[in-house]
């Protein structure tokens, strides 16, 4: 239930509906708490990052995001720790820190290459393009989109596509 609430908080908020994405998130996080399940207050805290970041309140988004890559890193909620660290690394970019979001986006994208998963890399690729424009490293930006596009065209994850059209 929890990890539907999040999911379903991150398409709320990219439709513009910022109001509803929190509250689908807090009764995400409510049900997580009274479970007392710590996995699924995790997807609540990378999902709650995204979407604070996705209402202009990056400060907020980046404490919760630090929390929880050590939550996840802690009890190995490789996945997690995975999202946790893009989120996070997107929170950095967007307070104007994107050259110290680029080792967390590496890392993310290092991580999941270790594991053989390939879910939502394009999404890693434009995250991580993003933080090399706001970085100034330009030419390293375009080859990850090239990167990313190839990706997408490969594995079809033409969401992901369209966002890495906006960055280059």
């Amino acid at each position: 239930y929890s990890g539907a609430c999040a999911l379903d908080a991150w398409a709320a908020v990219e439709l513009g509906h910022g109001a509803e994405a929190l509250d689908l998130l807090e009764r995400g996080q409510r049900v997580a708490d009274r479970a007392g399940h710590l996995y699924s207050q995790a997807v609540i805290g990378v999902y709650r990052t995204w979407v604070l970041s996705d209402l202009g309140l990056a400060e907020a988004a980046l404490g919760l995001g630090a929390a929880t890559v050590q939550t996840c890193r802690e009890r190995r909620f490789v996945g997690q720790t995975m999202l946790a660290l893009l989120a996070t690394a997107r929170a950095l970019g967007d307070l104007g820190r994107a050259a110290e979001g680029l080792p967390l986006a590496q890392e993310c994208i290092a991580l999941q290459q270790s594991t053989g998963a390939e879910s939502n890399r394009a999404l890693m690729l434009q995250v991580l393009a993003d933080l090399q424009v706001g970085s100034g490293r330009l030419d390293e930006a375009d080859a990850t989109v090239r990167e990313g596009c190839g990706f997408v065209a490969r594995h079809g994850e033409a969401s992901h596509g369209a966002w890495l059209g906006w960055v280059s």
